[in-house]
């Protein structure tokens, strides 16, 4: 996992085996696993003796869950991080399209996407690729 991206790595061990997202409310079991307290409650309604892990199925005989407050902060980092990235990436990306900028209108001294350039609105403009003209502006 040297190669993996250390904030997708956090943003899965976040993540509630049950539902898939973001641990809202996370409690511990008996076993070590994490899950939201909504989804390993739902998961377990019916069953009146004998709770199985959904992930390890190893069983406890008592519905034990402890609330993990530390894993709570670090789900909300997490989700704040994602978030941050985000919008870092959103930076380069058209607002209209949310493709990548990669040509420069001259006419209008924006960076556009490939949309843009066929759209109407750049059709006749002087278009030039975003790296050249940044070399330019330098």
């Amino acid at each position: 996992m040297s190669g993996a991206d250390p904030l997708e790595t956090l943003r899965v061990e976040a993540s509630c085996a049950g539902c898939l997202e973001y641990l809202q409310d996370p409690v511990i079991i008996e076993c070590g696993h994490n899950f939201c307290r909504r989804c390993i409650t739902r998961w377990w309604a019916e069953l009146v003796r004998d709770f199985p892990c959904p992930v390890c199925r190893k069983t406890s005989r008592h519905r034990s869950l402890r609330p993990n407050r530390q894993l709570g902060n670090m789900v909300e980092a997490a989700r704040q991080l994602r978030g941050s990235k985000r919008k870092a990436g959103e930076e380069n990306r058209c607002p209209l399209h949310g493709q990548a900028l990669v040509r420069f209108c001259r006419d209008d001294e924006a960076p556009v996407c490939l949309l843009c350039e066929i759209s109407h609105a750049h059709r006749a403009h002087r278009l030039v690729p975003l790296d050249a003209a940044a070399l330019e502006y330098k």
